[in-house]
């Protein structure tokens, strides 16, 4: 019961984290900002962790990349 309390909050900080680095590298596409790249790339990373890790499912973190990458070459190419 301890092992699944301590694998639950885990899990939730880590999602939680998820939400807000992906939700700031979006704000930073979309306002077209200098630092969007960076905020990519460290989404990216944390998403490859948290389907390493089986806190999301690796298909989930492939389509969230993929959308975050898309937006950003969207962004950088009409400027």
């Amino acid at each position: 019961m301890r092992k699944n309390a301590k694998q639950k909050t885990r899990n939730f900080r880590m999602k939680r984290t998820l939400k807000e680095t992906i939700k700031s590298a979006r704000t930073a596409i979309a306002s077209k900002e200098s630092n969007a790249k960076t905020l990519v790339v460290s989404a990216s990373k944390l998403l490859d962790r948290a389907a390493q890790r089986n806190v999301i499912k690796k298909n989930t973190a492939a389509r969230t990349k993929s959308r975050l990458q898309v937006a950003l070459n969207r962004s950088t190419t009409s400027s």
